[in-house]
């Protein structure tokens, strides 16, 4: 019996020391990989075959901000699909026109009301979903700690490519992995 007992205590152990403040929080679960599967996406155009094109010139306060200027046009095959107004008034907020109509939307996450949230997300360059592939194609999210507003990642999904890999940025270097590892988000 103590030897269970003592079993048991150490895979605790190593259970919750497993966890950095990139994937765990208070030993809560994925942090930031959960985070993440709640956001939607920003821009939803038919295929991966698309082209951006920056009509008004981007501009943002600083590399950690979304942008607060200019706009983007999403074409295929010459056609426009879909645009994003970073000049709409608002900082941290765009206008979206495509798919499903025009909408504002909201750059950034920061839900301190909410005890398990441990990270404000800001969108630094539009997420973008294909109708052609079952993953997030483009754009990049920066993580900071609500606490602190310390960075604590950057996930960039590529450059319009249908896979499944998202690169990972933290103090400790660079990794990517898979979005298969994680069906909850799929």
């Amino acid at each position: 019996m103590r030897l269970l007992l003592v079993s048991i205590f150490t895979l605790t152990l190593l259970f919750l020391s497993s966890c950095d403040k990139s994937h765990c929080y208070y030993g809560k679960g994925d942090g930031i990989m959960a985070e993440l599967a709640k956001m939607g996406h920003i821009v939803n155009v038919n295929s991966s075959n698309y082209e951006r094109v920056e009509t008004e010139s981007l501009q943002r306060l600083d590399e950690h901000s979304p942008y607060s200027d200019g706009v983007i046009e999403y074409r295929e095959n010459g056609d426009l699909i879909a645009s994003i107004d970073f000049g709409a008034g608002e900082i941290d907020k765009a206008q979206y026109t495509g798919k499903g109509g025009d909408k504002e939307v909201d750059l950034k996450w920061d839900d301190k009301d909410k005890k398990e949230d441990y990270y404000k997300k800001v969108v630094t360059e539009p997420l973008v979903k294909a109708d052609d592939c079952e993953y997030i194609v483009a754009g990049i999210i920066k993580f900071y700690e609500i606490k602190s507003g310390q960075w604590a990642a950057t996930f960039d999904y590529g450059d319009g490519t249908c896979d499944e890999f998202i690169n990972k940025k933290t103090d400790k270097g660079e990794s990517t992995f898979s979005m298969n590892d994680y069906p909850e988000w799929n």
